[in-house]
Order: structure tokens, then C-alpha cells, then sequence
């Protein structure tokens, strides 16, 4: 029984997956009629055909998904973390009357007992950074021929590298103009590649070093993503080179940014693109590719920079970002397992504040969110994407449903019904719109439950006019905003050399557009905190998100630099491990879990959230997962 019931479930994902690959691709074709492109007739009614013929048989796939509905959720349910089960006997959760308690000792039972000792619990960590000057040693991963692609301004470091390089008998071709196209840094690789071998990049964070420009900083890292991806290609073509070289340099303070002291903060990306790239070719081409970033103390002359990039071409250890001081000191960034424990309430902010959250209309900000209501009362604005509208409003029938499959085979027989045509891709949107407005609607509710003021508003934060215009419109209508929970990101994982450069943007955006425009439009000395969602992607990189790596490792950054800038602004960055239940799909969840992760649960993840209020946000930036050193 159990075999038939795994069979059927995978024709019906089968059928799933080319009902989706068919239609997009007839979607695809039917543009080019509404574009005013010619057509043959045949085909505009092999597309009716289609999607009649296809209709029936999604309708009799989803009696089958129906059937395993209830077999899956509870595959679902169990896979979300191994402990779950000892997590609830071990912790028991606070009621009502308990977490309305906002003056003295606040106890949090679900994690205050937590054992970090236990290797399988989710644990709360510090990052610290540590001297590692006791290194293996080797001969030089320095290419020996080819040509060498700076990007970068050509100030007096570039000059040297430039002088360095050539004197190992390399050519450097230098590129310090922004690409605004991806396909103009496909034409320069390919030109370049006709007349020499390209042996690697350096990315040079020196550009507008002297100004803090965000926007100009944005197109400069667009302009390094771009020129990586297509000399990655090369190199990947190429498996005959010998050492080829992918370095990025940034000058912060040496100790890859944890102290603060410094202005340059606005290539801290690299931190987390180096990274996960890194992870990417240890992965794809071990051993064949030298991937790594070193942070120069500012302090520090030419001489002593190139010397400090000659001694790290020797290293034979595997670290993909270094920190390099004046002192000759190596220096790398490490996680320390601390206790999260509230003793008095220190929240930062008051009933009368007013608290931006982006992000924070569904899923696991919202559930942190909820949680933090529950114990500080004061205003809390949403910004979300979605536009909550009459269109995806429940009926009495969709009402009842719970899943995406099901409402987009109501929604498709409605059509049908109606002598209407059918788009499987706009029934999928309508159903998922559908049901994540109701899931708004219902946080919302939950939250004015609690005692809480609660405003939505509509604003794409990687917008820079909808979000001086939507903010402007909060601080009229509601008040000062005196507080930021940063929590919007998506993913659209991919290797780098494949990567969809529109996607790459779209996540990069929402994490470093969101901040900055959200930054520029509020009186920083009246914020008395900013709270960023970062992930462990940041910290350790992660294969196929150099977008969203990089996009988590500004915040890590920016938090350091902020407090150190703002002193009376208590700024946090949270690296959090993978959800039970947040951005990843079943699949990917059991891959976690296969990998040795712990997937945080919702609840667990949500009380570590609010007790960093109640401490008073003493940390910088903290990890929450199970391992914090599993990445390294």
C-alpha cells in the first residue's frame, strides 16, 4: 500500500511538473500574439486543445494529491526538526496571563532551559573575532600566465597590485567604469578571451570609498556580479588553468568589520558573495579555483597590503574571508554559544513608539512579530508587497480550502465553467494571492488581539520613490518611526555562472535597496533601534546564494557601523538558520536535515526574536541555529 501511495505521488508531481513546463511555453508563444507577431492558426488551437485536455487531467491529478494531502503533511510536520517532539516535552509554553507581565524578571521557559550543550537543540550565539596567525603554508596559488581583471578605481593600492602582478609575469587589464547591461560584460569577457588566457579577477572595494553613496556603491557590485558570472563561465570552460584566482578586497578595519571604526562600509557584500562562491567552486571544481576575500585595516600602507596579499596566496587553509591589521595579525570570525536569558525587561521601546516592519505580513517574521505583541505593546506598521484587495478576497467556497492545489482546481472549474480560458500560471498566482491574503488578514487580527496597533501598507521596499512616498505617508498618518524590524528577503537560488541576473538583483535589492531607502527617509537620531534578518548564509556562505548571501552579510556589516555611528540606536543583525516552515520547501527541508541542520520551529525561533527586545538588544549581531561552526 505504502509503494502505490509513493507511486501515485510521484506521477501526480510528474504530471504536476509538465503541466507547468507545457503551459509556460504556450504561454510563452501566445505573447507574441498580443506582442503583434504572426502566429500560425494551428498552433493559437493546439493551445486551446491543450489547455482543455490539460484541465482534465489536472482535475484528476489533484484527486490524487487530495488523497495523500493528510500523508504528507505529516511527513511534513515530522521532518521539521529532529527534537521536535523532546522540544515540547521539555519546554513548556507561556500562557497568556504570563507573557503580559512587562515589568521585572520575564521567564521564557521555551528556550530559557534550553541545554547548549545538546547538540541537536537551537542555541543562541555571539560573533567574536579571533587571531589565526598559526596557518598552514604552501607554495604560491598565484596564476603563473593569463591575464589578471581588476575592477576597481586605479588609486595607489591598484597601482601596486597592478606592478606586483605584472612582475610575476601576469598582464592585468584594469576595469573601473560601471556595466550597466549583463550582456556588455558577456561582450568584454568574450573579446578578451580571444586575445589572452584570463587567469582570474580582483575586486577592488575602493570605488566612491571616499563618499557614501549607495546607489553608486549598488552599481559598482552589480558591475563585479555581472563580470563573475562570465569569467567564471571562462574558467569553468577551461579546466586547464593553472591556479586561477577570484579575490575580493575590502578595507574596513581589518578584523572584517566588527568593530565598527570605519566608513567604508558599503562593500561588505563581498563578505558574503566571496563566500558562498567560494562554497560554489569547492563544490563544482574542488581544488581548481582560489576563491577569497581579505579586509585591509585602513591604517595599513600599499607595501604592507600586498605583502599581506602575497602571504595569503600561501595559505593552504581553507578560510574564504580574512581580516588583515596593521600588525601582521590574521584575524577570522568565529561563534560562541551564550544564553539567551531575560532577567529584566530592558525593551527599548515604549507604547508610544511606532515600529516599521518590512516583511512582517506572513510566515516567520509574523510569527516573531506576534510573539514580541505579545510582550510589548506599541505600534507596529507592515509594509508587504501584496495590496490586500476585493479580487482575492474569500468566498464561501475557497474559504474552505487550505491548499494551493486545491483552490487552483476550484478556480480553474470556475473558469471552465464559465466558458472561460484557462492559464494554469494566472490560476496558480490568483490561488496563492488568494490565500496569502487571508493569512495577512489573519495575523493582523491576532496581533489587535494582543493590544496592539496595527497598520498595513503596501510598498515594494527595493522601490526608492514608493518608499520615501510610503513612509512620508506613515509618519502623517501614524507617527515618528522610532524603530525598524528589517525582515523582507526571497531567494532564487542558482550557481553563479547560470544565474538569472534579473533574479540575482530582485534578491540582492529587497535585502540592500530595502535598507538603505528605508535609512535615508527617517531621522536616524530618533530610531532607537534597527533589527536586520540575516542569515547564516551571510556568515558561512551558502552554494547557489551569492545574491542573497551578499545581501545578509551588508546587514551583518551595517549593524556594527550603525551602533558605532549612532550609539543611542541599538542595531542588531540575527543570522538565522533555516525555519521549520519558513522559505523552504518540503525537498529542501529534508536536504537540511540529510545535510545535519536543525530547522529552527516557529515557536523556538520566535521567543529567541523577542527576548533579544527584553535583554535590551545588547549584541551586534548573534546566530540562532544549532551548529555555529558547522559552515566553517
Amino acid at each position: 500500500m505504502e509503494r502505490k501511495e509513493t507511486l501515485r505521488e510521484n506521477e501526480a508531481k510528474s504530471l504536476e511538473a509538465y503541466l507547468d513546463s507545457q503551459s509556460k511555453k504556450f504561454d510563452m508563444l501566445k505573447d507574441f500574439v498580443v506582442d503583434g507577431y504572426s502566429v500560425d492558426e494551428k498552433l493559437l488551437s493546439a493551445v486551446q486543445i491543450f489547455q482543455d485536455r490539460g484541465l482534465e487531467a489536472y482535475e484528476r491529478y489533484t484527486k490524487v494529491q487530495r488523497e495523500l494531502a493528510s500523508k504528507l503533511q505529516s511527513i511534513n510536520v515530522l521532518n521539521e526538526v529532529d527534537n521536535k517532539v523532546a522540544i515540547n516535552d521539555n519546554f513548556a509554553i507561556q500562557d497568556s496571563k504570563e507573557v503580559k507581565k512587562l515589568v521585572g524578571v520575564i521567564p521564557n521557559e521555551v528556550i530559557d532551559s534550553i541545554d547548549i550543550n545538546d547538540p541537536k537543540s537551537v542555541k543562541r550565539f555571539e560573533i567574536k573575532a579571533t587571531s589565526r596567525d598559526e596557518i598552514s603554508r604552501g607554495v604560491s596559488k598565484l596564476p603563473t600566465t593569463g591575464t589578471i581583471i581588476i575592477i576597481g578605481k586605479e588609486d595607489e593600492y591598484v597601482k601596486e597590485l597592478s606592478s606586483y602582478l605584472k612582475s610575476k609575469g601576469l598582464l592585468v587589464v584594469l576595469i573601473d567604469s560601471i556595466i550597466k547591461e549583463e550582456n556588455s560584460a558577456k561582450e568584454i569577457i568574450e573579446e578578451l578571451s580571444k586575445i589572452t588566457q584570463i587567469s582570474g579577477m580582483i575586486a577592488v572595494g575602493n570605488a566612491f570609498a571616499e563618499e557614501i553613496d549607495e546607489e553608486k556603491a549598488y552599481d559598482y557590485f552589480i558591475t563585479i556580479a555581472y563580470l563573475t558570472k562570465y569569467i567564471l563561465g571562462y574558467i569553468r570552460e577551461n579546466k586547464n588553468l593553472v591556479n586561477p584566482l577570484i579575490m575580493f578586497n575590502s578595507f574596513m578595519d581589518g578584523k572584517l568589520g566588527i568593530t565598527g571604526n570605519y566608513d567604508n562600509y558599503l562593500y561588505a557584500s563581498f563578505t558574503g558573495f566571496a563566500k558562498s562562491l567560494g562554497i560554489e567552486q569547492a563544490i563544482e571544481l574542488p581544488g581548481l579555483v582560489n576563491v577569497k576575500l581579505i579586509d585591509f585595516e585602513k591604517t595599513m600602507t600599499t607595501k604592507e597590503m600586498i605583502k599581506a596579499f602575497e602571504d595569503e596566496l600561501c595559505c593552504t587553509d581553507m578560510i574564504f574571508e580574512i581580516g588583515r591589521t596593521k600588525d601582521g595579525s590574521r584575524h577570522v570570525l568565529e561563534a560562541y554559544v551564550t544564553k539567551s536569558v531575560v532577567t529584566e525587561n530592558k525593551c527599548p521601546f515604549t507604547k508610544d513608539d511606532v515600529v516599521l516592519v518590512t516583511g512582517g505580513s506572513r510566515g516567520v517574521t509574523a510569527e516573531c512579530i506576534t510573539e514580541l505583541a505579545k510582550r510589548a505593546k506599541t505600534t507596529y506598521v507592515i509594509l508587504g508587497r501584496a495590496n490586500i484587495t476585493s479580487e482575492y478576497a474569500d468566498d464561501a467556497e475557497t474559504s474552505k480550502i487550505t491548499e494551493v492545489k486545491e483552490m487552483k482546481s476550484l478556480l480553474a472549474r470556475r473558469l471552465k465553467e464559465a466558458g472561460q480560458k484557462v492559464s494554469f500560471i494566472e490560476i496558480e498566482k490568483k490561488a496563492k494571492a488568494i490565500l496569502a491574503q487571508r493569512d495577512m488578514i489573519k495575523n493582523f487580527d491576532t496581533m489587535k488581539a494582543l493590544g496592539v496597533n496595527v497598520h498595513y501598507y503596501s510598498c515594494d521596499v527595493s522601490n526608492k520613490d514608493a518608499v520615501a512616498k510610503t513612509i512620508n505617508t506613515i509618519q502623517l498618518e501614524v507617527g515618528t518611526i522610532t524603530g525598524i524590524i528589517h525582515g523582507a528577503g526571497i531567494i532564487f537560488d542558482q550557481k553563479m555562472h547560470h544565474k538569472n541576473m534579473d533574479n540575482f538583483k530582485r534578491v540582492y535589492d529587497t535585502k540592500y535597496k530595502g535598507l538603505n531607502y528605508i535609512m535615508k527617509n527617517i531621522n536616524k537620531d530618533k530610531l532607537k533601534f534597527l533589527v536586520m534578518y540575516s542569515s547564516i548564509s551571510g556568515y558561512f556562505g551558502n552554494d547557489g546564494q551569492c545574491d542573497y548571501s551578499a545581501g545578509n552579510s551588508y546587514f551583518d556589516k551595517y549593524a556594527y557601523y550603525l551602533n558605532k555611528k549612532y550609539p543611542n540606536c541599538k542595531t542588531l543583525s540575527i543570522n538565522w538558520g533555516a525555519w521549520a516552515g519558513g522559505m523552504l520547501d518540503m525537498t529542501y527541508s529534508e536536504a537540511m536535515i540529510e545535510r545535519g541542520y536543525v530547522l529552527i520551529p516557529l515557536q523556538i525561533g520566535a521567543n529567541y526574536f523577542a527576548n533579544e527586545f527584553l535583554m535590551g538588544l545588547p549584541s551586534r549581531q548573534i546566530m540562532i541555529t544549532h551548529d555555529g561552526n558547522m559552515g566553517h
